[in-house]
């Protein structure tokens, strides 16, 4: 098992991921999700004991696929450089914004909705082009595993 520190390092020397990556890593989570709801559901009602199954579906499941649906009908628009007029000062040039990736993002989930919690961070940060550290919450550990 490799230390938070060495899976750092490791991602960290992987290069960004290309839009093209990005887009296909959120189709593919979507259809994960989508595919184990049930399983994450029965983790869900596990970590809390008794939990209504439509809330689940509902303030977890629909608003994950829902965020990645959403993500992907803006991500090229997101990522296409900005560009603006440099003011009075400099009257013949340009700036522009060029979206760039952080790098490593880290995610810690808390333990309320710690599967929209968890997701919904991880679909932006993945969107952006970054590699993630995910930490669920040792609260709801069946989560934890799912995630």
């Amino acid at each position: 098992m490799t230390s938070p520190k060495q899976q750092f390092q490791r991602l960290d020397k992987a290069p960004n991921l290309d839009m093209d990556t990005r887009i296909a890593r959120l189709k593919k989570l979507k259809a994960v999700i989508v595919a184990n709801t049930d399983n994450i559901i029965e983790a869900l009602n596990a970590d809390y004991g008794r939990r209504c199954e439509a809330e689940t579906r509902i303030a977890e499941i629909m608003i994950c696929t829902a965020e990645i649906n959403h993500t992907l009908a803006h991500i090229k628009a997101w990522a296409r450089p900005k560009v603006s007029g440099a003011g009075i000062k400099f009257m013949f040039s340009k700036n522009a914004i060029i979206p760039q990736p952080l790098g490593v993002v880290g995610i810690v989930a808390p333990w309320n909705y710690p599967f929209n919690l968890a997701i919904a961070p991880l679909i932006a940060a993945v969107a952006a082009g970054n590699k993630v550290m995910l930490k669920p919450s040792e609260m709801t550990p069946k989560t934890a595993d799912i995630l």
